[in-house]
């Protein structure tokens, strides 16, 4: 099942006011969801996993992790 992507947000969020989503948007909708969600797990576990020993270190990394998550 392809993903929904960026481009469709607009057009998916405008059937929502003006008629429900098919069971096909849905299902899109809820699989790239998870997708989001695993990839932000799994870039928390790579940047979290191994923090620096400094606050400044800390700092730049969650710093990083808030511009790749954006």
């Amino acid at each position: 099942m392809e993903r929904v992507t960026k481009n469709e947000l607009p057009s998916l969020r405008q059937s929502v006011g003006a008629a429900p989503l098919t069971s096909l948007q849905a299902v899109r909708l809820i699989d790239t969801v998870q997708v989001l969600l695993e990839e932000r797990e799994a870039i928390a576990q790579l940047l979290l996993g191994d923090l620096p020993s400094s606050l400044r270190e800390l700092r730049d990394t969650l710093n990083e992790m808030a511009r790749i998550v954006r």
